[in-house]
């Protein structure tokens, strides 16, 4: 897990670095959903996913722009999370196994369920009241993301 847990911290400051600081919220966690999914699955012969404990890997990345703080998860028994109101966006990546997801709609108060299988996610935005699933021998990446500049406009002092 170690080396596995090097790798992704690698990979995600790689893209965090790369991804246009004009790019916010859920849209900037799709982006890196995508680059970091296909970077894990061109590697997945070398990643081993096996550990005998839980495990849990902390990093974060922080710049001008945004504030990125990311979990690597190994789950040994199943976890049930229940309304949960999420305070900063939110990606979820599903390495192995399947993660059961649901999120209330504000407005109506229905609940959708989603399946993550394996190599998989979902993007959450701030204020959803979220279910979480985790099945036995379980791994998976959440990454926490807040922008903290949300104007993008050029601001006056750095017009000409």
């Amino acid at each position: 897990m170690k080396f596995l847990s090097q790798y992704i911290e690698d990979i995600i400051n790689q893209e965090l670095s790369s991804i246009n600081y004009k790019i916010k919220s859920t849209g900037f966690l799709e982006i890196l959903k995508c680059n970091l999914i296909d970077r894990i699955i061109d590697n997945s012969h070398q990643l081993s996913f096996n550990a005998k404990e839980d495990y849990k890997k902390e990093f974060n990345y922080e710049d001008d722009y945004k504030k990125v703080i990311t979990k690597l998860m190994y789950i040994n028994d199943s976890i049930k999370e229940t309304k949960k109101t999420l305070t900063n966006n939110l990606l979820i990546i599903c390495l192995n196994s399947n993660i059961k997801i649901g999120i209330e709609n504000i407005d109506n108060k229905k609940k959708v369920e989603f399946i993550l299988i394996p190599k998989t996610g979902i993007s959450i935005p701030t204020n959803s009241i979220l279910d979480k699933n985790y099945k036995k021998d379980t791994v998976l990446i959440e990454i926490y993301h807040q922008d903290k500049l949300l104007d993008i406009e050029k601001s006056e002092e750095n017009t000409i």
